[in-house]
């Protein structure tokens, strides 16, 4: 009788845990539609994914990108990396997206690029000018120093841009904690972010971000809406070397890869 209690407990504990996973990618197929199970829409560059083994070794397949020599965000017919929205999982007002990001050996940061994050509101607006929506891409800069690249209105605290690790830009978007971490080439990353919206007319959202279990970054001030029908509805892949000028092209052929992403409702606790 004991043990069978235990049984049942056991199942209704990990029952709970598993029904807190919002979505968790289905494993990526050696042929047909890597982003198969995604919900992708608004897919661009496509030709430079790729569905391959894990260069570390372990088992199973991860999705590659592949950054050509002299990318970068406006480069002619040259642009590297891919991005797309997916919407796999319902619209939430809080959740965490967690993923492992592997930098190939040969990968140069140079002076930066964008990585995948969460997203809310209209896929037309444009980040730092609209109240309609927010994403929060993750950013390296030169040496890997990393960041989150922080699309929000403009109605943040009036010492926000004087917080340390904080470089505003209104019309791009704002550089939160840089520096705070760095990406290593070579290995897997484990990297997550926490997302809660607002109340609007309030600064009481939530961002914070985790590295291989460590936090490293948490505001509970951001303001990233101004009207409660925007709530994150969608992962934003973008990856790309840029910058929109010429210095931040790739310095060579080279590659990011990607596994076990997931989308939560809770966020992590370490």
């Amino acid at each position: 009788m004991f043990s069978l209690s235990l049984v049942f407990l056991s199942i209704f504990f990990l029952g709970s845990i598993e029904s807190r996973v919002l979505w968790r990618q289905p494993p990526f197929p050696r042929s047909g539609d890597p982003l198969a199970g995604w919900s992708a829409h608004r897919v661009s560059r496509r030709e430079n994914m790729r569905v391959v083994s894990d260069p570390a070794g372990g088992s199973g397949t991860v999705l590659r990108v592949f950054y050509k020599r002299g990318s970068y965000a406006r480069a002619r017919g040259n642009v590297g990396g891919v991005q797309f929205h997916a919407s796999p999982f319902p619209s939430r007002r809080s959740c965490t997206l967690t993923y492992e990001i592997y930098f190939a050996p040969n990968f140069q940061f140079v002076l930066g690029g964008k990585l995948p994050g969460l997203y809310g509101g209209s896929g037309s607006c444009s980040g730092g000018s609209s109240s309609r929506c927010y994403s929060t891409r993750y950013m390296w800069r030169r040496n890997g120093d990393g960041e989150v690249y922080l699309y929000t209105p403009m109605t943040q605290a009036s010492d926000f841009c004087r917080r340390p690790r904080v470089h505003c830009n209104f019309v791009y978007g704002h550089s939160v904690g840089r520096g705070s971490f760095r990406f290593r080439k070579g290995r897997w990353i484990r990297i997550q972010q926490y997302v809660r919206m607002n109340t609007p007319g309030r600064r009481d959202g939530t961002l914070r971000v985790w590295i291989d279990g460590r936090r490293i970054l948490s505001m509970t001030d951001i303001s990233y809406r101004g009207a409660s029908s925007v709530s994150t509805n969608a992962i934003y892949f973008s990856t790309f070397f840029g910058g929109s000028t010429s210095e931040w092209a790739s310095a060579t052929d080279t590659y990011t890869y990607y596994k076990n992403f997931e989308v939560w409702d809770h966020q992590p606790s370490f």
